[in-house]
């Protein structure tokens, strides 16, 4: 391991001034960006080789993996680390992506608690409720 931004070891501001100092402008502008989970689908299923081509400086994040697919928090979890690997192993820096799931009130997937908007739960006037959801 010779790059120093992969290296734990190395001071983080460091390993940060290595990383951007390697990266073209594409993948910086790449970081930017999002991809919804359903453009890397085909008949159903994850295709490595559309993520590929969907990402090709890298991406910043997918977006809607529980919500847009109806799995359940463990076939999330196993989509989210086969794009991890696309992501990691198959890109020039492998630079990891963050999850984006949209939900004020909690997670917005299946099986998933979400509660109502801050207003909602304000208009209860029941503290205790309030404290139970923090």
């Amino acid at each position: 391991m010779n790059e120093p931004y992969r290296d734990a070891s190395v001071p983080t501001v460091a390993r940060v001034e290595d990383l951007l100092a390697r990266m073209t402008l594409d993948e910086k502008l790449a970081q930017l960006g999002c991809v919804w989970i359903t453009d890397l689908i085909t008949h159903g299923r994850f295709d490595p080789e559309v993520a590929v081509e969907k990402m090709p400086h890298g991406i910043g994040q997918v977006t809607r993996i529980g919500a847009s697919t109806g799995l359940r928090p463990q076939g999330s979890a196993a989509l989210m680390n086969a794009i991890q690997r696309v992501a990691v192993e198959q890109s020039r820096l492998g630079i990891p992506i963050f999850v984006h799931e949209e939900a004020v009130g909690g997670l917005c997937a299946r099986d998933a608690t979400v509660f109502p908007q801050a207003l909602g739960l304000a208009a209860t006037w029941n503290s205790e409720l309030l404290e139970k959801i923090g």
